[in-house]
């Protein structure tokens, strides 16, 4: 067939034919990624379209052959492959030139029949290069065609789309040649459309391990289990779950936790059967889909990977010896019962908990103990893995791995983020509005202003263009009825601006009314919603579109009396009234409902529509050279890319949806887990405080009130929340260091001699040097380290002053000073707060911060005395308690036992 194309190829044209073929083979040698990682997509195909309108289908051979080659120098496949490729669009290219020479034997594709065939041709050339491909994917991989996913809507409309796109230009180039510029500018547009199943694909796999999610998988073991309960098939479904990960997080890091995780889900899905279906379900758990396989078929497999990962040696960088983990196993069977996934899966998840029960690193059925023929299955399966990976790809399995394989069509993703961008094409208040007075007022004057330019335009009617007008009066309607919801309730993504533009554009003022109401009539019917909702949304779009036919009567011209650059111009200034007329009478009421600036609402919410708006003011023009160029059949060609930028819209909201919902879910897991670790973080803290405490009965919580005096003060201060956090928690464990002070010289009665002195002034470095094992806390380090410094550079350990010491060791040592004089001490009692103040501002400026001091007076006269307390009467309360031993008064004096001032 490639022979036969080629020696009936038409030498006229060589130059636009080279033009062709050169273009073809950029796009071809550039692919984008498609639903796996042996899956592709171009944009050649738009050149295909091209060539077989405007050059026939020899040309259009010529082309693909030329662009192949190209790419098999390019890329370096095996031979078989490219020839494979060639050779089905020598098939496909043969049957869509032979239907689209019996629908149209004039070849005139400006007519009906023309148009007819033109979408018959693409149709039969999408499918019969699929079906081929389809062939290639069953006999490399046993696929049905219909399971392989050749035939599913998203890839055969993609490449439908593309090769309909290539006729339009081709259509256009006709007409006038400059203008194909418009086919380049939508086919950048078809290129964020191939990105969608690559997006999907992403949005199925684990970013980590490679595998399947749980999101995929519990869409897979939905559609299997349905099948097997409809056709009364066998099915097995495995949990899996790591033994003792945990253990290997907390000895050699989470990063080797994440090394055991991808070498076992590698062993998984190198040993699964080929139909089998392998996900990450959990952290550590996995989960098998095993479909058409009995329980002792799949003990078969799973006893396989059990005995490999148990044998597998898995290298890590913080381990000198690879690390030998193992995994336990259970089995759940559908049998003859109709089962839903969730009893499915339950049963599997108590087969494993069986299993890890028994002593892990076992395979336990649901519903059965391990029986002697289990036992005979065991010995029968060899413990080393299978080199079937090392074995090279058959011609057929290469062929179906560089082919266009499209993917699987997935279900819709019941997801709803709850973010409120989009074009808005309802007004949507996001709380009960307290000033609905304004809001009517509002929404009345819009509807006021559309009704009275109504009656200023209305007279001007449309001449002699009916149908046409009518045309454009549906495809307004459809698209809009077409449009997509997204985020949040009542607020939805359409294209319908484009027809909107076209129709006003075309037709003037009149159709501005009607097109418009047709917008808001379609928007009404969709959602339901509310009469004055239709009344605004109404006015909002014939307001938008009066403005543009305001610009139309500004410059004195019909649009199809003006050049065609002046048209494209007109088309995008169109555009962009249509948007700012529109997203700013929404924000308007937006910002009213919500007493919002309105420029906040607006750049928050619409000012991202800009480029999209662009883009329909290209689409908008599309319509119109097309309509003017080709009447009604114009029309229904451009509205093929038109729906598949809507499809586009569409696969990439479904995405984000999921994508977002599933970022939300990670957060809330992530704050939860990042919650417990501060409050792990905290107890230890305060575990660590109350240690160093005990190593004196006469500064009992001592730590703890230096450490709310400090934050009190840093508050005052109106310190950041995190500067005041760090002084909060030096507060803690700010005396950590005298743990090094022997007993003898901590609770000496007698004077300290100059080298004990010493070994005491030594307690804040050591302490600070102790801090410096913890990474995390390595800001506490300079505030621990100076908080006995004085203001005025004669305190220790480096002899500081003035701004030199760190704010929060300032704070911390007036804290720690004040805490000291509060408390009862064997050789004094407390001060009260009055006496505190008073010692306070006489070294303030020696000893204190000035600044500090007047911050805890403010702290006083702000909550009162009570702030200050005597942590002396806690060392009391426990001495006297039975059993325990009651330290001996020193120097002749006791403990008192009445509190130095009332405390809450």
């Amino acid at each position: 067939l490639t022979v036969w194309q080629l020696t009936n190829l038409d030498r006229q044209s060589v130059g636009l034919l080279l033009v062709t073929c050169l273009l073809a083979s950029v796009l071809q040698a550039f692919k984008v990624e498609g639903s796996t990682a042996r899956t592709s997509y171009n944009l050649s195909w738009v050149v295909y379209g091209f060539s077989l309108v405007l050059l026939g289908p020899p040309a259009t051979m010529l082309v693909i052959v030329f662009s192949h080659t190209v790419e098999w120098i390019w890329h370096k496949y095996p031979w078989y492959i490219q020839t494979f490729n060639i050779a089905s669009f020598a098939i496909a290219v043969t049957v869509a030139g032979v239907a689209y020479g019996l629908i149209s034997p004039s070849a005139e594709p400006l007519s009906l029949a023309g148009s007819l065939a033109i979408l018959s041709a693409a149709a039969l050339f999408t499918f019969v290069n699929h079906m081929m491909v389809g062939l290639a994917v069953k006999l490399a991989r046993g696929q049905r065609v219909v399971e392989s996913g050749v035939l599913g809507a998203l890839t055969l409309s993609l490449d439908a789309g593309m090769l309909c796109l290539g006729a339009t230009g081709a259509l256009i180039w006709l007409v006038n040649p400059y203008a194909v510029i418009l086919v380049a500018l939508l086919a950048i547009l078809l290129q964020n459309v191939l990105r969608v199943p690559a997006l999907r694909r992403q949005s199925e796999t684990d970013p980590k391990l490679g595998i399947y999610n749980a999101r995929y998988f519990d869409k897979a073991c939905k559609q299997e289990l349905k099948r097997a309960n409809r056709f009364n098939r066998p099915l097995t479904l495995v949990m899996a779950d790591m033994d003792l990960l945990r253990q290997v997080n907390n000895r050699y890091g989470h990063l080797a936790g994440d090394v055991v995780l991808h070498g076992v889900a590698q062993i998984l899905q190198s040993t699964a059967g080929e139909y089998d279906t392998v996900a990450r379900f959990g952290g550590e758990e996995f989960a098998i889909l095993m479909p058409e396989t009995e329980p002792k078929q799949a003990i078969l497999i799973v006893e396989e990977m059990r005995r490999a990962i148990e044998n597998a040696e898995i290298k890590v960088d913080t381990s000198v010896t690879p690390l030998k983990v193992s995994m336990s196993f259970g089995l759940a069977a559908r049998n003859d019962e109709e089962l839903s996934t969730n009893e499915l899966m339950h049963r599997a998840d108590l087969a494993v908990y069986e299993a890890k029960q028994a002593g892990r690193n076992r395979v336990r059925i649901y519903g059965s103990s391990v029986s002697e023929l289990g036992n005979q299955i065991f010995e029968q399966i060899p413990v080393s893995l299978t080199e079937e990976d090392n074995q090279p790809e058959t011609p057929g399995e290469e062929i179906a791995r560089q082919s266009h394989v499209p993917p699987v069509e997935e279900a819709k993703q019941p997801n709803s983020p709850e973010d409120d961008a989009g074009q808005s094409n309802e007004v949507a208040p996001a709380a009960p509005a307290t000033n609905s007075w304004q809001i009517n007022l509002y929404v009345g004057a819009v509807v006021l202003t559309a009704i009275t330019l109504g009656i200023l335009f209305v007279h001007s009617g449309i001449e002699n263009d009916w149908p046409g007008f009518i045309a454009f009066f549906l495809v307004v309607v459809l698209v809009e009825a077409l449009a997509i919801s997204i985020y949040v309730k009542e607020t939805s993504v359409s294209t319908s601006a484009a027809p909107l533009l076209a129709g006003v554009l075309l037709f003037g003022p009149f159709a501005a009314l009607f097109l418009g109401l047709g917008v808001a009539l379609a928007a009404y019917f969709r959602q339901r919603s509310r009469l004055d909702r239709l009344l605004f949304n109404s006015s909002n779009h014939v307001i938008g579109g009066l403005v543009v036919a305001g610009l139309v009567f500004f410059l004195g011209r019909q649009l199809p009396s003006m050049p065609v650059p002046a048209q494209i111009a007109v088309s995008l200034v169109g555009s962009m009234l249509i948007f700012f007329t529109t997203t700013i009478l929404v924000a308007g009421a937006v910002s009213l409902n919500g007493r919002q600036p309105l420029r906040e609402v607006w750049r928050e919410r619409f000012r991202w529509l800009a480029p999209y708006y662009l883009a329909l003011g290209v689409v908008g023009y599309a319509l119109i050279f097309s309509y003017l160029t080709a009447g009604l059949l114009g029309i229904l060609v451009i509205m093929v890319p038109l729906l598949m930028l809507r499809f586009s819209q569409k696969q990439f909201i479904d995405h984000t949806k999921a994508v977002v919902s599933q970022l939300k879910n990670n957060n809330i897991r992530l704050t939860q887990q990042a919650g417990e670790i501060n409050l792990l973080n905290e107890e230890l803290l305060v575990v660590l405080a109350k240690a160093t405490d005990l190593r004196d009965p006469y500064v009992m919580e001592h730590s703890l009130n230096v450490a709310r005096y400090a934050e009190l003060i840093a508050q005052e201060m109106d310190l950041p929340d995190t500067q005041t956090e760090l002084v909060r928690k030096a507060g803690l464990l700010h005396d950590i260091g005298k743990l090094s002070i022997p007993d003898a010289i901590l609770f000496k009665p007698a004077k300290l001699t100059g080298e004990e002195y010493a070994q005491i002034k030594g307690h804040a470095q050591t302490g600070a040097d102790i801090i410096q094992e913890c990474h995390s806390l390595a800001a506490l380090i300079p505030i621990i380290a100076h908080h006995h410094e004085c203001y005025d550079g004669s305190g220790y350990p480096d002899g500081l002053s003035g701004e030199r010491i760190p704010l929060e060791a300032r704070i911390l040592g007036l804290a720690d000073a004040v805490e000291a004089m509060a408390s009862d001490r064997p050789y004094r009692r407390g001060r009260s707060p009055y006496g505190i103040v008073d010692e306070l501002l006489k070294f303030s400026g020696r000893q204190f911060d000035p600044q500090v001091v007047q911050a805890l007076i403010r702290v006083l006269q702000k909550q009162g005395q009570s702030v200050i307390v005597n942590s002396a009467r806690y060392v009391e309360a426990r001495e006297d308690m039975p059993g325990k031993h009651k330290a001996a008064p020193l120097n002749g004096q006791r403990l008192t036992t009445e509190p130095i001032l009332a405390t809450t």
